[in-house]
């Protein structure tokens, strides 16, 4: 790992280079906001002129409702991450939030190895905390694939009932996927039974079955993950198509496999494994233009991340 001020100068400066990338991007979705608060506003001027001053001119407030609403949001979510980033950098840590602050902010940021480097400062300072272990955990696995490390730690947490319990249970699973399958079976399902809704949990086992070659447990996982799906986000829903697209192709059926993929690109272009996965499907229908077109794609986005 380089020098760790060198780093913490690195991920300022991308931080600071990511909020001036935001910026015209924001302007943009901005104008889109206030045309749509303005295409309200004409839409509901006729219908309120009928009423008394001054609830008639109530539509007039829309444009202006829509600019304030989605400055705030932009505010809130695009621009937080990247400014909380600037913010810790440019501070001293002194106590062990501020360490666990920085190594979230260099987590967001891609400095794994610091970001585990702040996370067990934070940790010698306060060992008891739960939320500090799981983040340490999930970047140590998640991003490091350095299982025999979050292993610990995962079974600790997993071990105990509180907040992570559930999510430790399902690094405990993916880690132990391979070289203990049957122990990995009962952490995912445990996790299920502390928490059935979770839509990311089912997915975990869903996407354990189907890269174990386990068919028809995977067929009865998509049930119960099709039962959950209304809670999930767009990436998540995408995910699921990936992995029924994925479950088609190991079982004979390319053209459902190329009707799932389509949906996941649609929920989200940016994966090169969707269309690289629909490439597999399109060759195995002797569709070759269409695969080559996806495996050039696929490549694309590759080079690009």
């Amino acid at each position: 790992m380089k020098d760790k001020s060198t780093i913490l100068e690195d991920a300022k400066r991308q931080a600071e280079e990511e909020l001036i990338l935001l910026r015209p991007l924001m302007a943009k979705y901005t104008v889109f906001a206030v045309g749509i608060g303005l295409v309200v506003c004409f839409v509901s001027l006729p219908t309120c002129a009928k009423f008394p001053f001054p609830i008639n001119l109530i539509p007039l407030a829309a444009p202006f409702v829509a600019y304030f609403t989605f400055k705030l949001y932009s505010s809130q979510t695009f621009f937080s991450r990247a400014r909380v980033a600037i913010e810790v950098f440019e501070k001293e840590p002194h106590i062990a939030s501020d360490y666990a602050d920085r190594a979230g902010s260099l987590y967001y940021l891609g400095f794994y190895e610091a970001a585990v480097d702040d996370y067990r400062t934070a940790l010698q300072m306060e060992p008891d905390n739960d939320l500090t272990w799981y983040d340490l955990a999930e970047t140590l696995w998640r991003e490091l694939r350095r299982g025999d490390e979050a292993l610990p730690i995962a079974e600790k947490l997993g071990g105990r009932e509180g907040d992570y319990q559930a999510s430790a249970l399902v690094f405990q699973g993916e880690i132990l996927a391979e070289q203990d399958p049957e122990a990995a079976i009962k952490c995912f399902d445990q996790a299920i039974d502390i928490e059935p809704d979770d839509f990311d949990h089912q997915l975990a086992r869903l996407r354990f079955y189907v890269d174990t070659d386990r068919l028809d447990q995977a067929a009865e996982a998509i049930v119960a993950v099709a039962k959950v799906q209304r809670k999930g986000w767009f990436h998540q829903y995408a995910t699921f198509s990936e992995l029924c697209g994925v479950m088609a192709l190991k079982q004979g059926r390319p053209a459902d496999a190329v009707k799932e993929l389509g949906k996941a690109i649609r929920l989200d272009s940016s994966k090169a494994k969707y269309y690289h996965i629909r490439s597999d499907a399109h060759a195995a229908l002797g569709d070759h233009d269409k695969a080559d077109a996806d495996r050039r794609k696929a490549q694309e986005l590759a080079d690009d991340a």
